[in-house]
């Protein structure tokens, strides 16, 4: 598996979740390293790998967005 699927995977997953991860860093942080983690541990992703993969700011930023977007359009 590469970096920019497991990205893809974590958009899907904030589109899909009921949790507003607007505007929260550190809970899709979080979500990164606890999937990353898992992914780890299903020997999707090396531990190699899993050592040296990091969250850049763009990518941060970028599913910033994907959760701003989304919080737009949930219902409350």
């Amino acid at each position: 598996m590469k970096k920019v699927q497991i990205i893809n995977d974590l958009k899907q997953m904030i589109k899909e979740s009921s949790f507003d991860f607007s505007n929260d860093e550190i809970a899709i942080r979080e979500l990164f390293n606890n999937y990353t983690d898992t992914l780890c541990k299903d020997n999707m992703i090396s531990e190699d790998f899993y050592n040296r993969i990091i969250l850049s700011v763009t990518e941060l930023k970028s599913l910033l967005k994907v959760a701003d977007n989304v919080s737009e359009y949930r219902d409350y």
